[in-house]
């Protein structure tokens, strides 16, 4: 509730019972709440000013209160302030207050609207905060973070949505491995390995779609980079897809294999394929489609060069998207294993020439259930 000679709407200092910061006449509202020993000008309010102390005066050198202009201004006005003090609409009145003209003609109507609609924007405001707030939660949860506050991601791992558990039981395995593609079931069997870097510096990638599990891990010995040198719990599901893209070489070891799920079949290509500099060929045409082993074939001119691939895919806006591979004749860098050549993809061959052996082994079955990340 507002202080005495304190205006209800704005909380500014009245003079003659009308606020010149808002413009509201308090006359209505002080009669209503009336109170016994009201110090000041209950009466003033009423009619009776000469027991009233006027609240407009102000300390020498500070803005002062024009009252010669308001009583001429509260004369002329006197009928509509009258009428105004029963509630009447559409009453007006001016003061002139530290030489600025202040003129309301809206009366209680308009401060009553102006009174609901910041009601109701608050209200507005509240419901809004607290959907964001619900919003927000229910993100946070979903995503598995901590709600309230600035709070980090919580990891829950690269196995988060895997349904199905690897076997606790199968046999030992080992195996290396260097620049390539390998299929889980073809080329290693399923289970939970620890991956060791034997040699140089590169990246694994895991790439299951079934599963959801994508990973990719640097191996070096630069530990500021977050390169590892052993990596444990690389949980390989029949199907997935791993890439091995750079120079090096990697032990591959697991104790529960599942290598009697394993399933293969000796490459039924026998020739192989050369590809000279700058020459381009399409599978199904200068070469049979299948698995191939690619070998860099250097020169004194050139001692590293890259095999530029064009698949056909309509999802792309041109109806292809490019992979290259770049090979070297450096030791563990003069090889890429298992690279499938689709029906339609063309390849060429970029500063040197390259060689394309049948791989040893291929998938069972339609290439693609088995190269589908292509």
């Amino acid at each position: 509730m507002a202080k005495k000679n304190e205006c209800y709407l704005c909380g500014g200092k009245l003079c003659d019972g009308y606020c010149p910061d808002c413009g509201l006449d308090n006359t209505k509202i002080r009669k209503k709440h009336y109170h016994l020993n009201e110090s000041y000008a209950v009466e003033s309010m009423n009619g009776d000013e000469s027991q009233a102390t006027d609240p407009c005066d102000h300390k020498a050198g500070q803005d002062t209160w024009d009252k010669s202009s308001f009583d001429t201004e509260k004369k002329d006005n006197k009928k509509d302030i009258s009428r105004q003090g029963k509630g009447s609409p559409g009453q007006k009145y001016s003061y002139q207050f530290a030489n600025k003209k202040f003129r309301n003609t809206g009366g209680n109507k308009a401060q009553r609207k102006l009174t609901s609609g910041r009601a109701k924007v608050g209200v507005t405001l509240f419901l809004l905060a607290l959907f964001v707030i619900k919003v927000g939660k229910n993100y946070f949860d979903e995503n598995g973070r901590h709600f309230g506050g600035l709070g980090e991601p919580e990891y829950v791992g690269p196995y988060e949505y895997v349904e199905r558990e690897l076997s606790e039981t199968g046999e030992h395995y080992e195996t290396e491995l260097g620049q390539g593609e390998y299929l889980v079931g073809v080329h290693l069997p399923e289970g939970s390995f620890t991956a060791e870097l034997l040699d140089g510096r590169g990246g694994l990638s895991l790439e299951d779609m079934e599963n959801g599990i994508y990973i990719w891990q640097a191996f070096g010995t630069q530990a500021e980079y977050d390169e590892l040198q052993v990596l444990e719990d690389v949980r390989l599901y029949k199907g997935a897809h791993v890439t091995i893209k750079d120079a090096m070489l990697l032990r591959m070891t697991t104790e529960n294999g599942q290598t009697e799920d394993m399933e293969f079949v000796e490459n039924p290509m026998t020739e192989s394929v050369s590809l000279e500099k700058d020459e381009t060929l399409e599978a199904g045409e200068g070469i049979v489609p299948g698995v191939y082993d690619l070998h860099a074939v250097t020169s004194e001119e050139a001692d590293w060069g890259t095999l530029r691939c064009r698949i056909s895919d309509d999802a792309y806006e041109d109806g292809y998207y490019e992979v290259s591979y770049w090979l070297s004749g450096e030791e563990m860098d003069d090889t890429y294993r298992n690279l499938y050549l689709k029906e339609d993809m063309e390849i060429t061959a970029e500063d040197i020439s390259f060689e394309l052996t049948p791989s040893e082994v291929i998938g069972t079955g339609d290439y693609e259930e088995y190269y589908q990340y292509y």
